[in-house]
């Protein structure tokens, strides 16, 4: 998977659809990650809060991640629909 990114990252034949592709992929990978590191694949095995230190360390730094990840993506799926999240907020009907 990570070649197959790689070679869409970097080719020049790339449409803009495969950068935003990488994105999506990039953007997923964090947040496996962010779950795997804090045992949400497995709600059994996980028992602290959010009080606890080393939660907030991981969130945190997946925070960062993820913010890392915003900047880069606005690069490529900066237009209308890409980057719905930003809008989210300001609408009191989520569903």
């Amino acid at each position: 998977m990570a070649e197959c990114v790689e070679h869409l990252e970097k080719s020049e034949n790339a449409a803009p659809t495969d950068k935003r592709f990488v994105a999506w992929v990039k953007m997923q990978r964090i947040v496996e990650e962010c779950g795997s590191a804090l045992a949400l694949d497995d709600p059994s095995e996980s028992n602290a809060t959010l009080a606890d230190q080393r939660v907030q360390a991981t969130l945190s730094a997946c925070e960062k991640q993820l913010d890392a990840w915003r900047r880069n993506a606005t690069k490529v799926m900066n237009r209308k629909g890409y980057l719905p999240w930003r809008k989210l907020g300001t609408h009191a009907n989520h569903s």
